[in-house]
């Protein structure tokens, strides 16, 4: 994970995240090792010296890097599931796969990982903690993306397939469409222009056209299979999408 203000580059390894200073890319620094027994970092997310960390059912761990030699840990009072947490470029907002027992109403679900995942929209508090603002059950929700300067998420499932939501209203974020893949969605990203998706699945490569009917409807429409032995595990772009 890159830091978005500082020089940093966070990586796991097994229970550990390394703290390395990038100031210099050929003679990358180790600034801390940092131990999370006994869980496991999968998903980090940068606010300013904050390095948020997802756990999965371990929840989230909030690691204050102030003092970069000497790291300190707390536990985040968020309840539940984090398995991947991005932070938008102004890092006033997070974006989480969110699995709770407990709704924002107070009302108790069962947790199931797969049924119970929701895409949370966060704010980070003042106690470098983060408050959870809205969310919108995205069953089997694998990972998130950000659409380029619009306020739009995709939303991978292992269940189901894509999803785009509408993040414009932090408290009420609604799914606008979805397409089905019929095979497990690992990763989805849109392209720079916003105007296509590409997903990795258990099948290989898929590209959807993303078509705005009117302001409030898109669709998603298929306009290429590329078949791949395997699958595949993860995809990302460059930045002009060549």
């Amino acid at each position: 994970s890159l830091a978005q203000k500082q020089p940093w580059v966070a990586v796991t390894s097994n229970q550990l995240i390394l703290v390395l200073n990038m100031s210099t890319p050929l003679k990358p620094v180790l600034v801390c090792t940092i131990d999370l027994s006994p869980t496991l970092g999968t998903a980090f997310g940068h606010q300013g010296q904050i390095l948020y960390v997802a756990t999965g059912n371990q929840g989230l761990q909030v690691v204050d890097l102030s003092r970069p030699t000497a790291p300190r840990i707390q536990k985040s009072t968020l309840q539940g599931q984090v398995s991947c947490i991005f932070l938008n470029p102004q890092q006033t907002l997070a974006y989480l796969c969110w699995g709770s027992p407990v709704t924002l109403e107070g009302k108790y679900v069962p947790l199931n990982l797969d049924s119970n995942m929701s895409l949370a929209i966060a704010q980070p508090t003042e106690s470098m903690d983060l408050q959870i603002l809205g969310y919108v059950p995205a069953a089997g929700l694998q990972t998130i993306a950000l659409a380029n300067e619009a306020p739009l998420a995709l939303l991978a499932s292992g269940l189901w397939g894509v999803a785009v939501a509408n993040i414009s209203d932090a408290a009420h974020p609604i799914v606008m469409t979805r397409y089905n893949t019929s095979t497990a969605v690992r990763a989805a990203v849109f392209s720079p222009n916003n105007r296509y998706v590409y997903v990795a699945d258990a099948q290989g490569l898929k590209v959807l056209e993303v078509v705005q009917l009117n302001p409030q409807q898109i669709q998603l429409r298929p306009l290429q299979s590329i078949p791949m032995s395997g699958g595949i595990e993860g995809l990302s772009l460059n930045k002009n999408g060549s």
